[in-house]
């Protein structure tokens, strides 16, 4: 999973705690709960997600970016 810095507006920084930009395939886990993901690859990549019966309560939140 690639990690890039990434700005983001004060309103957005209220609303989600860590931004994170995916440009490869990648698998989220409970310590990435609560992101904000920006999905960067220009072809489109997977993105797996915790299993249901171990991720309750979980949030993701993506942007195509």
């Amino acid at each position: 999973m690639s990690t890039t810095l990434t700005t983001v507006s004060n309103d957005d920084l209220r609303q989600v705690g860590q931004v994170e930009t995916l440009s490869a395939a990648a698998t989220l886990t409970a310590e990435e709960s609560g992101k904000l993901l920006i999905l960067s690859a220009a072809a489109g990549a997977q993105v797996t997600l915790p299993a249901v019966a171990t991720s309750a309560g979980f949030s993701y939140r993506f942007v195509v970016g």
